[in-house]
């Protein structure tokens, strides 16, 4: 089966089996895929816990429930074994860069941080018994743009060893870590609501702001409270007017 992200034309070669290796491969080590392309049919593949990048034009991913118009200007984050398909429709090359960590390494991670003297008290992920799940959405770049960018350089010039890229990994994973928890904690401001419900307003407010009105949504999750529970709307609104101002000032710009 064809890589969905480096379909057709391969940047680089496969012989290190980090940088653009056989699909079939992909999961037994941190590994980059690289392509470039105009047209991309639309296909379901499952993948790794990933980063998906677009460093010129625009690329389209989907999953269950959400639609990622994705450019330069954000990245996409994927959790283990998501479902999701690609779909590339230009009239110029567009180039895809993804990162996709091996099984099991965002925990090894997360273990390492939570032995540190912090201990990330009151983390929501601080049990490094379960997997690390991210929130599935578009995130404006930010401090992993320099590190992505110096593993783009490398591995195209052929100066990138398995070691220095692990390391490299492992510096990305950290960041997204640090930064997951930052929203772990801003969703758990959003009082009376079990945990799950909270995390799935926060991945519905952030997903609809590309493609529908955020405003159109926030209305209709707010009266979907009150009808379950009345006493809990005032909460609700109150916190989710909160939340949902703070993702209207971190938009990403989708190119639509």
């Amino acid at each position: 089966m064809q890589s969905p992200d480096f379909p057709l034309r391969i940047i680089g070669s496969t012989d290190s089996g980090i940088f653009n290796p056989r699909w079939a491969t992909l999961g037994q080590a941190n590994a980059i895929l690289n392509g470039k392309n105009t047209y991309h049919p639309a296909e379901k593949y499952r993948g790794t816990l990933s980063i998906k990048c677009v460093m010129s034009g625009q690329a389209v991913y989907e999953v269950e429930g959400g639609r990622f118009a994705l450019n330069q200007a954000s990245y996409l984050v994927l959790n283990n074994q998501q479902n999701y398909t690609l779909t590339i429709d230009s009239d110029t090359v567009v180039e895809t860069f993804c990162l996709f960590f091996r099984p099991g390494f965002a925990e090894e991670i997360l273990q390492s941080l939570v032995t540190l003297a912090d201990r990330l008290l009151d983390d929501p992920l601080k049990s490094a018994r379960q997997p690390v799940l991210f929130f599935e959405r578009l995130y404006p770049h930010d401090d992993l743009l320099p590190i992505i960018l110096n593993l783009r350089a490398a591995t195209q010039n052929g100066s990138a060893t398995p070691d220095w890229m692990d390391e490299q990994f492992h510096i990305l994973l950290e960041r997204m870590l640090y930064a997951h928890r930052g929203i772990c904690r801003e969703v758990e401001t959003m009082p009376a609501m079990r945990s799950s419900t909270r995390a799935e307003i926060y991945l519905r407010l952030y997903r609809a702001r590309d493609w529908v009105s955020p405003e159109i949504l926030y209305k209709e999750l707010s009266k979907s409270v009150a009808s379950n529970n009345p006493f809990r709307k005032g909460a609700f609104d109150a916190t989710t007017t909160s939340l949902y101002r703070s993702i209207q000032t971190r938009r990403c710009p989708s190119g639509q």
